[in-house]
């Protein structure tokens, strides 16, 4: 059972890492600024770190660990590279990409709920009007008592 859910796990994720990649195309090519990739960098500075812990009796499992994990990165890396250099999309292919994903069984439906999230989020930022609120003007250390709480609360009752 778990072996299955794991090899479910890793072929999805080898379809989540081409599409990206289908992805990473398609704002390259449509002059969207690329990311600075530090990744490497930051887990070859880990595996430094684990190797002065090991020297000092520290545990080698995790040293293993992020060496796989940098040996991965770099596969998916090539992946994305080629796929990049290799392709020009149009958004309806794009469009459906974005659907393959939705049904992907594992990260589907994860990624329809965040795009549910992130458009309700675009359409209340559209849609928020800014109101401004006057600050009372302060007569030394007091408030006039036309400009009180209790006279402006008992002003806009009575319009």
């Amino acid at each position: 059972m778990l072996e299955g859910r794991i090899k479910d796990l890793e072929a999805e994720k080898r379809q989540l890492v081409e599409m990206s990649a289908k992805f990473g195309c398609f704002l390259k090519h449509n002059a969207i600024a690329t990311v600075n990739d530090s990744i490497a960098d930051y887990l070859e500075h880990l595996i430094d770190l684990e190797k002065g812990k090991i020297g000092a009796g520290g545990d080698r499992n995790t040293l293993t660990e992020l060496e796989k994990m940098k040996k991965m990165y770099e596969e998916e890396v090539k992946i994305l590279e080629k796929a990049i250099n290799d392709c020009v999309l149009s958004v309806e292919k794009i469009k459906s990409l974005y659907d393959e994903l939705c049904h992907l069984p594992i990260a589907g439906p994860m990624l329809k709920n965040a795009m549910i999230v992130i458009e309700a989020a675009n359409i209340g930022a559209i849609n928020t009007k800014e109101h401004r609120i006057q600050k009372p003007p302060l007569f030394g250390n007091r408030i006039p008592a036309s400009l009180s709480p209790k006279a402006l609360l008992w002003r806009d009752f009575v319009l």
